[in-house]
């Protein structure tokens, strides 16, 4: 079969089905990026879109990210129709449209099945536009900013037989007449490769040996330090946790960039701004970057608490990856995350605007690791069931062969169904939400 794979970092969400995909020789696989250098499986065709036109000068702020986004749809549609021309005609597509790449996919194929993965659409309440600081709420210039944004998606639904997304939170914050034709299923992770070791702490890339014997160690992942990602709560915990415990140690992984909201005014970055602001001391918190996967892996192993925040938002794979990991995991209580874990169960949960509670949380499980020994255990084992890649990559095959024949709904969209009830994945998780915000924190 021929396949058409559009995403501007490829490979993304596509890493596990492009190595199924091109394992079959009777298979020809084409992917479409902005990102030619990632690694991709042999046997796989990259065209790169990056030299795309950019956007005037002149132009609404407002109408960015749709303009500019139509400028990679049209050096996307240029190069699909010089395969056109040489005769490729896919037998599905399968896009990562979120920026606007794929708008035009349409116009050069347009009797092929697209296959559109639909990753957030933004809403001005209850997400992360009036989220942070308490009491937010949403200026209408960003209403205004994010509702031509949401045209984006809107084209890719219509564009799209159909829909996939990986959590039922990302799904729930999309308007109800487009759920029915998206599939929630998450890309899964490699639970063979990303698992418990027992490790005598790690060692750090400018020599320094932290030890779990001696030091206590604590880890923290972000692709860039942002406050969507809590950042900023997380380095005010760090602040307190210094304090209280001498031999507390973090190693951080991330970057001094910005993948979500608005860049900041600031000539510093985040953490230039929160290490000159805090009483940190540098030498007990270790910025190691961006790193391989390997190294990071061994880093999820070492640590003897993992902090994961997020605003109602997008969930992180570094988060899925510490479950697989068996990191004792201390969570800030937002959806995406309480869709997963349970508090007390897999991980000990907070008030995300509360440093206070996550060096409470993460003070007793450093004081008695052995109480809370099950939720590390807990943690691995919702890996296991819930987001083995092995499980979950031939549901995706599936998916995308459906597409192809013209299947829609699809068969396999009844099998993904089967398999959440399986696990129990409803409603509960936003239940279970209400309850934490109502019983632990007197909200209504």
């Amino acid at each position: 079969m021929n396949y058409l794979f559009l995403h501007p970092n490829c490979p993304g969400q596509y890493k596990h089905i492009l190595q199924r995909l091109a394992d079959d020789p009777t298979n020809r696989v084409i992917c479409l990026t902005t990102s030619p250098n990632n690694k991709l499986p042999k046997g796989i065709t990259i065209l790169d879109y990056s030299r795309h036109r950019k956007k005037p000068d002149q132009l609404h702020p407002f109408c960015e990210k749709f303009v500019t986004g139509s400028y990679r749809a049209i050096r996307v549609a240029r190069l699909c129709s010089e395969l056109k021309e040489k005769g490729f005609v896919p037998d599905v597509i399968v896009a990562h449209s979120g920026w606007g790449d794929g708008h035009y996919l349409k116009s050069i194929y347009p009797d092929v099945p697209i296959l559109n993965y639909m990753e957030f659409y933004f809403q001005p309440r209850g997400t992360d536009m009036d989220f942070d600081p308490p009491g937010k709420v949403a200026t209408p210039n960003d209403i205004a900013r994010t509702t031509t944004n949401n045209a984006i998606h809107m084209v890719n639904y219509f564009n799209s037989d159909w829909c996939i997304t990986p959590t039922f939170w990302q799904r729930s914050v999309h308007p109800t007449e487009m759920q029915e034709k998206i599939s929630v299923l998450h890309e899964g992770v490699d639970v063979e490769k990303i698992a418990p070791l027992n490790v005598d702490g790690i060692s750090l890339p400018d020599g320094t040996r932290l030890s779990s014997r001696d030091h206590e160690i604590i880890t923290h992942v972000e692709n860039n330090f942002e406050k969507h990602r809590g950042f900023h709560i997380f380095m005010r915990a760090v602040e307190k946790i210094h304090k209280q415990r001498p031999k507390a140690h973090f190693v951080v992984l991330g970057s001094d960039g910005t993948s979500y909201g608005r860049k900041s005014k600031e000539n510093r970055s985040l953490r230039q701004q929160l290490m000159a602001e805090l009483d940190i001391d540098p030498s007990r918190i270790h910025f190691l970057g961006t790193i391989d996967f390997d190294n990071y892996i061994k880093v999820l192993q070492a640590g003897q608490a993992h902090i994961y925040l997020s605003y109602p938002f997008v969930l992180s794979w570094s988060f899925i990856e510490s479950l697989a990991a068996g990191c004792q995991l201390v969570c800030s209580a937002t959806p995406p995350i309480m869709e997963v874990v349970e508090h007390g169960k897999q991980a000990l949960l907070f008030d995300f605007h509360s440093p206070d509670e996550l060096a409470e949380n993460v003070s007793k499980v450093l004081d008695d690791p052995e109480k809370y020994s099950d939720l590390r255990i807990n943690a691995r084992r919702l890996a296991l069931q819930q987001y083995n890649v092995r499980d979950l990559l031939p549901l995706h095959i599936e998916l995308i062969n459906d597409i192809a024949k013209g299947v829609t709904p699809p068969t396999a969209a009844k099998r993904i169904e089967q398999r959440h009830e399986k696990h129990g994945k409803d409603a509960a998780w936003m239940e279970s939400w209400g309850a934490y915000r109502h019983e632990m924190k007197g909200t209504n």
